[in-house]
């Protein structure tokens, strides 16, 4: 974010937000999962450490899973499973709100494509399923919560989240 001066200085009001671009794994097995965790973990400490003034870091839909559209139950999260448990605290160690994109293991049905923000106490502040999955290519079930706004984001911005 610039400070309006043509810098990378933050202005005092302004959130400065990171955008990741990576290349999306290929993710067949319960390890393959769990080696892209530590990935995505290692790159919020990276953003962290490049530019001590970001706010919030932001991963790509299908950073975690890549684009297999596998929909193998050994390799969907579940809110409360060791992915998203590593994703809230590497925001606690970096001091710094995540937003990440992860398959949801849905039991009565095809999974759903999540998104979810923690903040930087390592709570999720919002979750969003994505509502219109791309059919016929992406075997999601369309999701089912709305587009939540949160009014408290990093800097007390209102923050939504689409897919």
């Amino acid at each position: 974010m610039s400070s309006g001066l043509g810098g990378l200085n933050k202005s005092p009001n302004g959130v400065v937000i990171g955008l990741v671009q990576l290349q999306l794994p290929i993710v067949k097995t319960k390890a393959d999962l769990e080696a892209q965790t530590a990935r995505v973990v290692e790159l919020v400490g990276k953003a962290r450490r490049n530019m001590s003034t970001m706010d919030l870091v932001v991963f790509p839909e299908y950073a975690l899973h890549g684009l297999s559209m596998d929909i193998n139950e050994d390799i969907m999260c579940t809110l409360d499973g060791p992915e998203v448990a590593a994703l809230k605290q590497a925001c606690i160690d970096n001091k710094i709100w995540g937003c990440f994109s992860i398959m949801e293991l849905n039991p009565d049905g095809y999974p759903y494509n999540a998104g979810i923000i923690i903040d930087d106490q390592g709570e999720l502040k919002l979750y969003y399923r994505k509502l219109h999955p791309w059919v016929p290519v992406e075997p999601w079930e369309p999701g089912n919560l709305g587009i939540p706004v949160i009014q408290d984001g990093p800097k007390g911005c209102k923050l939504a989240l689409i897919i």
